[in-house]
């Protein structure tokens, strides 16, 4: 068997002081992501929601480089918080994900919810942007669309070219999909999305 000491009842930081902040640099990055992640925006529901794991399906953060929602797995997969540039961004997708979570047949059972072609896809991604924009807006997240989304939202409706009815279907079903996630996280603010229709 060996003897093992901390590093801090040891005199290694006086006789090896470069080694020792290399030591200390390398172990400390979890440290440093924690403290910017706590200078991020919080939001108390949805970080409730991810703590109780709660959502209507699982929602895993981990490192990663996209945020994605598996219709056969009925699963999301995040980044972490701290690989966004700010904390709006990180729920924003979040609830993007989570929008499309809510379009199987069990929830609100979106036409051609799993349809691959060029316009169903793109029609369910602006339904995703769309319900995220909304219940960001709902959830205290933003104080409208923010320009990421505007900038997406713009770049689907250059590729589908569709007539006002299609945009009609496509808020019906962000209204939906918003009442749905208000309804599961328990935002009484479900009267508001009332007001708006």
């Amino acid at each position: 068997y060996y003897l093992v000491f901390n590093l801090d009842q040891t005199n290694f930081a006086e006789i090896h002081p470069d080694r020792w902040e290399t030591l200390k640099a390398k172990f400390s990055v979890k440290a440093d992501e924690d403290a910017e992640e706590l200078k991020m925006y919080c939001n108390p529901i949805l970080d409730n929601m991810l703590l109780q794991k709660s959502w209507v399906c699982p929602i895993t953060l981990k490192p990663s480089d996209k945020a994605c929602y598996f219709p056969k797995l009925d699963k999301i997969e995040m980044p972490l918080k701290n690989q966004f540039v700010d904390g709006e961004s990180f729920y924003s997708t979040q609830l993007h994900e989570m929008a499309h979570s809510t379009g199987i047949e069990s929830r609100c059972n979106r036409t051609d919810f799993q349809d691959r072609k060029k316009e169903a896809y793109g029609r369910e991604e602006l339904v995703a942007e769309f319900t995220a924009a909304l219940s960001g807006l709902l959830l205290g997240i933003s104080a409208g669309i923010r320009d990421e989304n505007a900038a997406y939202l713009k770049s689907w409706m250059e590729s589908i070219k569709q007539d006002p009815k299609f945009l009609l279907s496509v808020l019906s079903d962000s209204l939906k999909a918003s009442k749905f996630i208000a309804e599961k996280l328990n935002v009484t603010l479900a009267e508001t999305i009332d007001e708006v229709e």
